[in-house]
């Protein structure tokens, strides 16, 4: 059975910002929270990839104060319920980040009961703000693998399998994630800022090896990279690409000048 491996880390900015305080979180020292999940449903090795992201999030120029379900805990009624705490925040500086690993498709996620949409989780967001306003950045992530119960069965099928290419897919989950999360009529601004990185593969299983699966160990070793080299968000995208060999990541960045800014915080 194939299997699509699917990351997306999110920001987009909505307002001008100085180049120093973009990054994963605005500000390393504002109220920043994070809420890391896995749901295996049969995949192995999950764990390493909540690490990995926690040494991202945790380290000092990201700032990220983290809660985490794992081991059957990330229902949608838990996801929910940590999502609306997690952003729950009077700080009008704070960034806050939301991560998952196990099974997705175009739109949703595979929570432990059941398939939770995007829109679920953008309901669980503005509860939190509801009192707060905008928080300063979202950054959203997800290492999931798709298999065919979670694919449109049309999908399977020439000419649609065309649909199901790897390219096809990521621009697909991005643009759903930016669609879902942008403000409706009469609703209000969840962020400020928010960047889109998606890489989907449809010859690659997310089974993790000794240290997690393939676009997140891909995607720590880019970080390790940057805060090292000092990278642009730029240069973190392409060196996260050169580690998954076969994937095609695509990025969404409003606006497009957000590529040159720095990723890390320093």
């Amino acid at each position: 059975m194939k299997y699509t491996s699917i990351v997306v880390s999110l920001f987009c900015l909505t307002q001008i910002a100085v180049a120093g305080e973009r990054g994963l979180s605005d500000n390393p020292t504002a109220k920043n929270s994070a809420l890391l999940v896995s749901s295996a449903h049969g995949l192995p090795g999950l764990d390493y990839d909540v690490d990995n992201v926690e040494l991202m999030t945790t380290h000092p120029s990201s700032g990220f104060s983290v809660r985490k379900l794992e081991h059957g805990k990330g229902t949608v009624a838990n996801i929910a319920a940590e999502l609306t705490r997690t952003v729950d925040s009077s700080d009008a500086s704070a960034s806050h980040l939301f991560f998952f690993t196990g099974h997705g498709s175009r739109g949703a996620i595979l929570a432990e009961d059941r398939s939770m949409k995007l829109d679920e989780i953008k309901k669980a967001l503005l509860k939190g703000r509801e009192k707060w306003g905008p928080m300063a950045r979202f950054t959203f992530m997800i290492d999931a693998c798709y298999s065919g119960s979670l694919i449109d069965p049309l999908s399977t099928a020439k000419p649609f399998a065309v649909l199901d290419s790897p390219m096809i897919v990521a621009q697909e989950l991005a643009d759903a994630v930016v669609d879902s999360f942008s403000p409706q009529r009469g609703e209000p601004s969840l962020f400020k800022s928010l960047f889109a990185l998606v890489s989907a593969r449809s010859d690659e299983t997310c089974l993790a090896g000794s240290d997690g699966s393939a676009f997140t160990v891909s995607m720590k070793n880019a970080w390790d990279k940057a805060v090292a080299n000092h990278y642009t968000i730029e240069q973190f995208i392409k060196d996260t690409q050169k580690g998954t060999k076969g994937s095609h990541p695509t990025s969404r960045l409003v606006p497009a000048e957000l590529a040159q800014e720095p990723l890390i915080n320093n």
